[in-house]
């Protein structure tokens, strides 16, 4: 009889966050929202002008999900190259909650482990 093996790798969702060359406001809201969420430096920046580069990232780092920052036409555009790749959130934020709410990030935040 032969088995079948199977082994399951759990990691945290790998967000590619795309930005604007030379948007420093934008590079700086990558990296801080990278390092308040679970396994941020496994989180590449992309650059929206550089899309050779941004597909050479999101295979490289396995990317799962590409979110835009910043309002530009070609940072917005870049997660459409990338059909594959669906969002799995279910609101149009990282953050759920209302304006008097505690916000909820909706995916592994670094509070995580600290409510453990």
């Amino acid at each position: 009889m032969d088995t079948i093996r199977v082994d399951v790798s759990y990691r945290p969702l790998r967000i590619g966050w795309v930005i604007q060359s030379g948007d420093i406001e934008g590079f700086r809201s990558a990296v801080r929202l990278s390092y308040a969420l679970w396994g941020g430096r496994f989180n590449p920046i992309l650059i929206a002008d550089r899309e050779a580069e941004a597909k050479l990232l999101v295979d490289f780092f396995r990317v799962d999900v590409i979110w835009p920052i910043g309002d530009s036409d070609t940072v917005k555009a870049l997660p459409r190259k990338f059909p594959y790749l669906i969002n799995p959130f279910l609101h149009h934020s990282l953050f759920v909650g209302g304006d008097k709410d505690r916000k909820h990030a909706q995916v592994l935040d670094v509070q995580m482990p600290l409510c453990t």
